[in-house]
């Protein structure tokens, strides 16, 4: 269909998120094409096959591309990272073609080929290895802030651990203290009342006797 609106690529894919589909493809240098006349070429075929072309991403045109002069790239548009995410997981969600039946996971020169994911890091390209730092960038740094503030927060618990102990102590300090003087005032009540007894026997009334 594209090459019927005059759009000749040599790469397709196609993803389908939700109620959207996100077509990506790649043309040839000879065959390269304006975002003007792509634009003409989508509004033909609205007209013709009723196929809409609405921006499904907040933020984003219904039709993106990679801009050196402004410095936009695909691989940081939703509908990129979501066909690399179906790719990686294998989802059915994911169509592709490529010029000369080329197999997506062999042709090297591919516009997903350097995302894909491979488990043996020496078996990676440098484009690979390349994209899976950046990656895995927000995640190490996401890591990073995590650690910190589990050692914030560990370092926060131990010393409301000692800060706890120590006011143990202090009460554990206060109830010896505070057992010793009761004991002194039992003490002191039993002298009192022998005193007053001795008194009383001698005749003498004491001051705080009725």
């Amino acid at each position: 269909m594209l090459k019927e609106f005059g759009v000749i690529s040599d790469e397709c894919y196609t993803a389908v998120w939700r109620e959207s589909k996100y077509t990506l493809f790649h043309c040839a240098k000879a065959e390269r094409i304006s975002i003007e006349a792509l634009q003409q070429s989508t509004k033909a075929m609205e007209e013709r096959y009723r196929i809409v072309f609405n921006a499904a991403v907040l933020g984003y045109d219904a039709l993106s591309s990679n801009n050196t002069s402004n410095r936009e790239s695909l691989e940081n548009h939703p509908g990129f990272k979501k066909m690399v995410e179906l790719l990686n997981s294998g989802s059915e969600d994911l169509k592709w073609w490529i010029h000369g039946d080329k197999n997506i996971h062999d042709f090297r020169k591919g516009l997903l080929w350097k995302f894909i994911d491979s488990t043996d890091p020496e078996k990676m390209t440098h484009k690979q290895l390349e994209s899976r730092i950046k990656a895995w960038a927000p995640i190490v740094h996401t890591h990073e802030t995590l650690q910190a503030a589990y050692d914030a927060t560990r370092a926060r618990l131990q010393a409301s651990e000692e800060e706890l102990q120590h006011l143990r102590m202090e009460l554990k300090a206060e109830r010896e203290i505070s057992a010793r003087l009761s004991g002194n005032i039992q003490e002191l009540f039993q002298e009192k009342t022998l005193l007053r007894n001795q008194l009383a026997d001698a005749g003498i009334r004491p001051l705080d006797m009725a």
